[in-house]
């Protein structure tokens, strides 16, 4: 039979309270006496009756009056430093529970990109998507890649991008420009001319789009000069010649 659940509240019969006091002190020595052990700690229960003006100390006044001098002697920093009250205990039960609702969340919003790029490979078209579900697919798409690149390595992640260069440019890098198409690669920037990394007149040097390439085109004059902090004397053929 299951225990009777048992209601906190004032016992109004003197008779009853008092042998109720008596059961629940002896219970709890007890479990102080079983904590002390397990945990291998000092404690003490000191109780005062009040109707009957009586102290009770477990194990012993003196060892009771001990334990308190020593907890007095320390810092307020080192009392409270582990202590608990019933505001601090339920603000704690509090964050634990916001941090379970943020991990669900999380975990939820996970699914959900998952099936929106499902969705996406398998002929959901981009502008069907609503501005919030495109909010979260980007950055979602773009920790998926950084994984995707930390799991495969740079040799990886390089044969990878030669494939879809070459995939996208019919095998040809000339085709690439003749298309018209941009790639682009975030990993780093190059500079091929030497001017742009130098100062240099901003008019003159602004970077242009190439759309087309002509292989008959004569180069000009200013492509076979020097460029600044380049020598003349760079093993060209005018030089062996002299």
């Amino acid at each position: 039979m299951a225990r009777k659940k048992v209601r906190a509240a004032w016992i109004r019969d003197d008779r009853m309270r008092r042998a109720s006091l008596k059961r629940r002190l002896t219970g709890l020595i007890k479990k102080v006496n079983e904590l002390s052990i397990l945990c291998d700690m000092r404690a003490s229960v000191v109780v005062f009756n009040r109707e009957e003006e009586q102290l009770t100390a477990w194990p012993s006044p003196e060892a009771a009056n001990s334990l308190i001098d020593n907890f007095y002697s320390l810092t307020d920093h080192e009392r409270t430093m582990k202590a608990v009250d019933p505001e601090s205990y339920v603000q704690t039960v509090i964050e634990k529970i916001e941090k379970k609702r943020a991990d669900t969340r999380k975990v939820i919003t996970e699914f959900e990109m998952d099936e929106l790029m499902f969705q996406v490979q398998n002929g959901r078209e981009l502008a069907d998507l609503s501005p919030t579900e495109a909010d979260k697919l980007i950055p979602y798409a773009d920790k998926k890649l950084m994984w995707l690149s930390k799991r495969m390595g740079s040799t990886g992640v390089d044969a990878l991008r030669a494939s879809n260069v070459a995939s996208g440019s019919g095998g040809n890098g000339l085709n690439m420009m003749e298309t018209g198409r941009s790639f682009y690669y975030v990993d780093k920037w190059v500079f091929v001319d030497p001017q742009v990394q130098n100062p240099c007149d901003v008019e003159t040097h602004l970077p242009t789009m190439v759309s087309g390439l002509d292989l008959n085109m004569e180069p000009s004059d200013e492509d076979l000069g020097t460029y600044k902090g380049e020598s003349s004397m760079a093993g060209g053929a005018e030089d062996d010649a002299e």
